[in-house]
């Protein structure tokens, strides 16, 4: 249970997608070390990974929370 369960209002929140992320960043890392090549610190690798928006409470309309 997440402590956006337990306030009131339940908070929405974002989860990322962690296991992906860490199976992209030991792909990447094993790439670079296979490779030989140093990484260019300079230029970053950006991967764009899609989580999950989770919906509570604390998206209701005003009107809907104060009943």
């Amino acid at each position: 249970m997440s402590i956006c369960e337990i306030l009131h209002p339940k908070l929405s929140s974002y989860q990322p997608p962690f296991e992906e992320c860490a199976y992209r960043a030991a792909e990447l890392l094993f790439g670079k070390i296979e490779s030989g090549m140093l990484p260019d610190k300079r230029k970053p690798e950006i991967l764009c990974l899609s989580g999950k928006m989770i919906l509570r409470d604390s998206i209701k309309t005003l009107s809907r929370a104060l009943k």
